[in-house]
């Protein structure tokens, strides 16, 4: 739920949070906060898909702060809203 801080993560690598910062952003090609909320929005898509919780439930299992932030995250990164992809999800699987 609760996404480690650059800061932690720095700490666990052994290097400064600037240096951290700047290689991980080289090997990703994003920054920690960016690749974090990649990482939950995939697992959002799976979660939809499985139908199992609320969208508002999903949010908060995946850390975000609301679901109004979690829908905002999802739209810009796949170009719908997350009651959209279910209901998409389930009219082509049903």
């Amino acid at each position: 739920r609760l996404a480690p801080s650059l800061s932690d993560m720095s700490v666990r690598v052994g290097l400064s949070p600037g240096h951290f910062a700047r290689k991980f952003r080289h090997s990703t090609g994003l920054s920690l906060h960016r690749f974090i909320n990649r990482r939950r929005i995939g697992k959002s898509l799976e979660l939809l898909k499985a139908n199992t919780s609320t969208l508002t439930g999903a949010a908060l299992d995946l850390g975000f702060a609301s679901q109004s932030h979690f829908t905002r995250l999802f739209s810009d990164h796949t170009g719908m809203t997350p009651a959209k992809y279910r209901k998409q999800f389930r009219q082509a699987v049903g």
